[in-house]
């Protein structure tokens, strides 16, 4: 595999993403439906920060310790913002960025996403999963 392929060739370009408004549990429930790990968040067409559902599953868990109750959850979230979880301005490549790039500041860094930026506009995002997949060749 090579490393100076391009970044826009592996990463997601149809990305699934929310704004700061939208609450905690719609977003969680998005991703659960959509099995995704990682969501940016956005204002016009411009990232703002990104949530990971380790993130919001970690507020779950501490609403629920020592309970059985879904209420203690929904109680939580519905205290917290997104924009208060959220990871503010997350680390970015831009489009001309190479997949060997990607996988250095993933190695580097202890996060797990990517967006892909076009100047200031989000237009994909690449995981490790989808690294992982590209240098054991099964990207499709």
């Amino acid at each position: 595999m090579k490393t100076h392929v391009p970044i826009t060739h592996i990463m997601t370009s149809q990305v699934l993403s929310v704004t700061k408004e939208t609450p905690l549990h719609e977003v969680e429930r998005l991703m659960k439906k959509k099995h995704i790990r990682h969501m940016p968040v956005i204002q016009g067409k411009n990232i703002i920060g990104i949530v990971s559902l380790t993130d919001l599953e970690r507020l779950s868990f501490a609403a629920s310790f020592g309970e059985e109750s879904d209420e203690d959850e929904v109680t939580v979230m519905s205290l917290l913002s997104l924009d208060q979880v959220m990871i503010r301005k997350p680390f970015s490549l831009q489009k001309n960025a190479t997949v060997g790039d990607a996988t250095q500041v993933l190695i580097r860094m202890d996060f797990h996403a990517l967006p892909i930026l076009d100047g200031e506009e989000l237009i994909g995002i690449v995981t490790t999963t989808d690294l992982l997949k590209y240098f054991t060749g099964e990207y499709a």
